[in-house]
């Protein structure tokens, strides 16, 4: 039997390899556009993987990472009745999660799996509650007398060492999508599905570029690439490039949403600004590896919980600097999420593009046909 399936996509740069050397072509392509049937289907598909997550993490997580009686916030760290094994145990649900909703999804990029067990680890920080309470903790013991004694400074190096706890987990659950999808869903129909007609003779090169479509933002978007020079850069100064960039615009868009420590507020809030931020770093660095725009969830945690530490709160549980209202919890679930959905989005925008082909967007790293 004859298998043709794209084991990953990336930004393109050097030391990889293409879809148009050594022999490696895809033999089969679905290129049938994606009816508004197949559409619907397709979303209610995502629904219902991220329900299906959410109710992992609100049961079998919730014994894992459920908070002290007393207080609120889901904490790995900072609360007393966790330890190694709440790690231990969040990354196998996690794991679980993942492939669930990558069968679920199929056929569809590598990551959309993970990103539906993401938004359903999101479940989890909603069931836990808001920072409100820990940062009250924080704020010194007359309120809790009966737990251990606890400074800000403290509390704020206690979620620094958590997101970087996080960023472990996470690791774990990247890697292992992407091998879950490689040797089980590879496919090429989540890059076919909406412009088949122009990644046809694409999917047979090195690069998955397109013919010019006209003008529009994405063109300005390209203009500034190559006024910066950005586009012309080497994979290994665009990555770190990417990461400081991506975090600097994901601050200033948190400033503007983490406005209290609401929890719809903040999931919502980082949602949206890594989305955005991936998105538009993206456009100027999209040779960048995927990986980099992962890095910017803690570097950004650890940044804002490091600062947030020095400025002291103005009224009882609640935060004077915005980064401190949201719980790791939060930046590795919706945060995660958004960089996902805003890498996608961006690769989907400039393969649709004039000027995606010179850019080089994605390409295609290995191609694998069995006999």
């Amino acid at each position: 039997m004859t298998e043709s399936s794209v084991a990953s996509a990336g930004g393109g740069g050097e030391g990889t390899g293409g879809a148009g050397g050594g022999g490696h072509v895809p033999l089969h392509l679905d290129l049938t556009p994606e009816t508004n049937w197949g559409v619907l289907v397709r979303r209610t598909r995502y629904f219902v993987a991220v329900v299906l997550s959410a109710f992992l993490f609100c049961t079998i997580g919730w014994y894992f990472a459920s908070p002290l009686p007393e207080m609120e916030g889901v904490s790995l760290v900072v609360w007393q009745n966790h330890g190694l094994l709440a790690a231990i145990g969040l990354a196998v649900v996690l794991l679980a999660a993942t492939a669930v909703c990558t069968v679920l999804v199929h056929p569809d990029a590598p990551h959309m799996g993970l990103f539906c067990a993401l938004l359903g680890l999101a479940g989890l920080s909603i069931k836990g509650g808001t920072i409100h309470m820990m940062l009250e903790y924080g704020e010194g013991p007359r309120l809790f007398s009966t737990l251990p004694a606890m400074t800000w400074t403290k509390l704020s190096q206690m979620l620094m060492v958590e997101s970087v706890q996080w960023a472990f987990l996470f690791l774990i659950a990247e890697v292992f999508a992407r091998l879950l999808h490689d040797k089980f869903f590879a496919n090429t129909r989540w890059i076919t599905r909406n412009s088949p007609d122009l990644v046809t003779e694409a999917l047979r090169t090195k690069r998955i570029g397109v013919k010019p479509k006209g003008q529009g933002l994405m063109g300005e978007a390209h203009s500034m690439a190559k006024a910066l020079q950005t586009d012309k850069l080497r994979r290994r100064f665009a990555a770190p490039l990417a990461m400081v960039v991506n975090s600097a615009i994901t601050m200033l868009l948190l400033k503007v949403f983490l406005q209290n420590e609401a929890k719809g507020q903040v999931l919502i809030g980082c949602f949206i600004a890594f989305a955005i931020s991936t998105v538009m770093t993206y456009l100027l660095f999209s040779q960048a590896p995927m990986q980099a725009f992962f890095l910017t969830v803690p570097a950004v945690a650890v940044v804002g919980y490091w600062y947030g530490g020095r400025v002291m709160p103005e009224y009882p549980g609640h935060a004077a600097f915005y980064m401190m209202r949201a719980l790791p919890i939060d930046y590795f679930s919706a945060g995660m999420a958004g960089v996902v959905l805003g890498y996608y989005g961006g690769m989907r925008w400039l393969l649709n593009s004039e000027t995606g082909e010179e850019c080089g967007v994605v390409e295609v790293k290995s191609v694998k046909v069995k006999g």
